[in-house]
């Protein structure tokens, strides 16, 4: 991909400088962002309520010069020490000569989304590790190492789980359902077994009729069926009263409170304009949940639908999981590379697990696991349903591990806003009192 840059900003005088040969591809570094977040890791994104962008984001949303403008402001204010170099790309700059330097994520990503004429996570510095945009942007190499670095995405699954699911190994629909019900367990204390059972009990007898199969499903069946898969440990279904964790789910479809905060975050008293109204977060099927933090979201498909998928799990999707990881952030900025936020995408007869973290400088990382099946019949309802299970577990102690580094977490008192230079009292609108160090500039 070739873009050209007529910023007229220091990227030029970079581009003059470096030979990117084989250490980078030809994009050349163009931003866009509306959030003053740049020491959030993830430096915000475009407005995608403003210009010629509607509320809930779609793929023909078109992005406007202004909004380039203002992306390519805020990209400039990032420290430039903090950004992501790979060792690939070192590697490769080095091999070129030794006048190449090597070009971080941050600014690879930004050539991208100033060269972008659409709407794209991009503008808010996610880079989505499977999103085929970015393979003219990265080296396969860099690719690989961007997905690989620490922490893995696939945890252990609880030994108890394996346990468990090993014992139901080759099993029939019949004896899985037998297994269940008989399964000894305390259900006041024995959260894991309880969910098994009941997870086992109610998906299994689904398909005990001879003439048994799932077929084409409406959003609500998936939402009653489905989704208590996949909320694991987080939740039971509606049959269930007791929940397993300090973790829900809330299903009816409500908006993101961190999404509706960070919409929100520049609003001001009505002065020489008239105050802006709230606005609404983006609203997802499920959404994760221990207190009031949210720890991630799931938004589902009634039918298998590529459109569908890309504009939900590609687009939408990443830019609430990214509001909920800045939300936390703002509370823990120190936990930046502790916070992992989970998001499903039930794509019909599919669900995909995504791991939204920042390992390093501003970039919000989106990693996947290949689309699991749900059992569609008796045949391979055991295998299936297995590996849904070990699919939830996996959600599960991804948020268990981003709340423990939370509760860890010893918040010291601090000021909302610091000035970088105190206001001289002359300039103060009082006569008599200093103006306060923790006002606007």
């Amino acid at each position: 991909m070739e873009t050209t840059n007529t910023t007229g900003n220091k990227y030029e005088g970079v581009e003059k400088r470096r030979k990117r040969a084989a250490c980078t591809s030809s994009t050349e570094p163009l931003h866009t962002h509306t959030q003053d977040t740049q020491q959030k890791c993830v430096a915000g994104s475009i407005d995608s309520g403003s210009a010629e962008s509607s509320s809930v984001p779609f793929l023909k949303t078109k992005i406007t010069t202004e909004d380039k403008e203002r992306f390519r402001k805020t990209f400039e204010s990032l420290d430039s020490k903090k950004f992501w170099v790979l060792k690939a790309t070192r590697e490769a700059a080095a091999a070129a000569g030794p006048d190449v330097i090597p070009v971080s994520v941050e600014e690879k990503m930004a050539a991208f989304a100033l060269s972008s004429n659409f709407l794209h996570p991009a503008h808010s510095l996610i880079l989505d590790v499977d999103e085929n945009s970015w393979a003219d942007v990265f080296t396969k190499e860099e690719l690989i190492e961007i997905q690989n670095e620490e922490p893995p995405l696939i945890r252990q699954t609880p030994e108890e789980l394996d346990q468990l699911l090993k014992e139901i190994h080759g099993m029939s629909t019949e004896d899985v359902y037998r297994y269940s019900r008989s399964l000894p367990h305390d259900p006041s204390k024995d959260h894991l077994k309880t969910w098994f059972s009941l997870t086992l009990t109610n998906s299994a007898s689904s398909f005990l009729c001879d003439n048994t199969g799932i077929g084409r499903i409406g959003e609500a069946d998936a939402m009653s069926t489905c989704t208590p898969h996949i909320i694991g440990y987080c939740a039971l279904d509606k049959m269930c009263i007791k929940k397993l964790t300090t973790f829900f789910s809330d299903s009816k479809e409500l908006g993101s409170k961190a999404n509706s905060f960070a919409q929100n975050s520049k609003r001001k008293l009505s002065g020489l304009e008239e105050a802006q109204k709230a606005r609404g977060g983006r609203r997802m099927d499920t959404i994760y949940k221990g207190g009031e933090v949210e720890y991630g979201a799931v938004e589902i498909g009634n039918r298998a639908d590529s459109t569908k998928e890309l504009n939900d799990s590609r687009l939408k999707l990443p830019i609430v999981l990214k509001d909920m990881f800045l939300k936390i952030h703002d509370y823990a900025p120190e936990l930046q590379n502790k916070i992992h936020i989970v998001g499903y995408n039930i794509n019909g007869l599919s669900v995909q697990l995504m791991d939204f973290d920042s390992p390093h400088g501003y970039v919000g990382r989106i990693r996947r696991t290949k689309y699991t099946d749900y059992p569609t019949s008796k045949i391979e309802f055991t295998t299936r349903i297995s590996t849904l299970i070990r699919l939830a577990a996996l959600g599960e102690n991804i948020i268990k591990e981003t709340e423990a580094s939370l509760a860890n977490f010893d918040k010291a008192l601090v000021s909302s806003k610091s000035l970088s230079k105190r206001t001289s009292r002359s300039s103060s609108t009082s006569t008599n009192q200093e103006p306060s160090s923790s006002s606007s500039p």
